[in-house]
């Protein structure tokens, strides 16, 4: 899903000599937010507007998930070659996870969550609404009003029929810094890559690709060497959905693949023994504690659950949502 950057731009740029890069260098978190905000605003009122000319609107055609990414200099290094500064906004169940170094092998790090109601304030905020979960063979879903259509989401661009139940357009916005050595690849999909391969499937799957394709290319461009392996992983998730049964198109199926270093993971050089660092520090929390629901009682109580904020950010085991069971609140 693209974003119209013209409303970010209109908020940046002060002067008419100034650059989108030096604008967006200078700016705080907060600002930042309010520019992404402006996009997705501007994009939903878009799709708002289509839905109506083709009078659809509120008759279940369905709207889109999206993930954005910013890869930003600072001013302490403008002129790096590894971008220092992450921003990632996001709706709905598309991700952004970071590949990383770790001791001879690679990880992952989540840059994103998806927005289910299994998360404390997602939950919360659904359940002020009085909205509606249900169940459908096995899997949760957010009701609309009329309780004739459902979603998986709580967040989600175009889905104007769930707002009266809590559903937001707004992204969830998180702010990182890298370390400049440690990351080897930013990867934004679709859950169609992530329901059959996990972001640490992912990873593993780039960085082996992207090893073997240097040994047997040499130094290829780097337009070439991110295209192929973004296709080779869309393909790969085409292959697995086979296997499962189902035909490739089941879901749709979308990546972007940035490499952020260009040269062999020589992962048997690093040092072993050694502690892996956190891939990203962030100034607001990449996910909320998740809430476990009571799988029998009529109405969710919220459980036990698992660590803070600050923790899931800082963890190298990333902290996935859990829910039992679907209710009617």
């Amino acid at each position: 899903m693209s974003v119209p950057l013209s409303p970010i731009k209109t908020a940046l740029l002060g002067s008419p000599r100034a650059t989108l890069a030096d604008a967006l260098m200078s700016l705080t978190a907060p600002q930042l937010q309010k520019a992404v905000d402006m996009g997705f605003e501007k994009t939903n009122s878009q799709l708002r507007e289509y839905l109506r000319q083709n009078d659809l609107l509120n008759k279940g055609a369905g709207g889109t998930t999206a993930v954005v990414a910013l890869l930003l200099p600072t001013r302490e290094a403008p002129d790096a070659h590894v971008a220092s500064r992450l921003v990632v906004a996001s709706v709905g169940d598309s991700q952004s996870f970071l590949g990383c170094y770790s001791d001879h092998d690679v990880t992952y790090f989540p840059m994103s969550r998806k927005h289910h109601w299994c998360w404390l304030d997602e939950h919360a905020r659904l359940k002020q609404h009085n909205a509606a979960i249900v169940n459908v063979m096995g899997s949760e879903y957010l009701m609309d009003p009329s309780h004739t259509n459902c979603i998986a989401m709580t967040r989600a661009l175009g889905d104007f029929e769930y707002e009266p139940v809590g559903l937001l357009h707004q992204p969830e916005v998180t702010h990182h810094m890298l370390t400049g050595w440690r990351e080897f690849v930013l990867v934004l999909c679709s859950d169609g890559v992530t329901d059959v391969m996990p972001p640490d499937d992912v990873v593993k799957f780039l960085g082996e690709f992207y090893q073997k394709f240097l040994d047997a290319v040499g130094a290829p461009s780097k337009q070439r060497i991110t295209e192929e392996a973004c296709t080779a992983l869309i393909n790969k998730a085409k292959s697995l959905w086979s296997e499962s049964g189902f035909t490739p198109d089941t879901d749709n199926i979308s990546a972007i693949v940035v490499f952020l270093r260009h040269t062999p993971l020589n992962l048997a050089a690093l040092v072993p023994g050694t502690e892996p660092m956190a891939a990203a520090t962030t100034s607001t929390p990449v996910a909320s504690t998740p809430v476990a629901l009571a799988p029998v009682a009529p109405v969710p109580v919220p459980g036990p659950f698992e660590g803070t904020a600050a923790a899931a950010a800082a963890s190298t085991q990333p902290q996935v949502p859990t829910g039992q069971s679907g209710s009617m609140y």
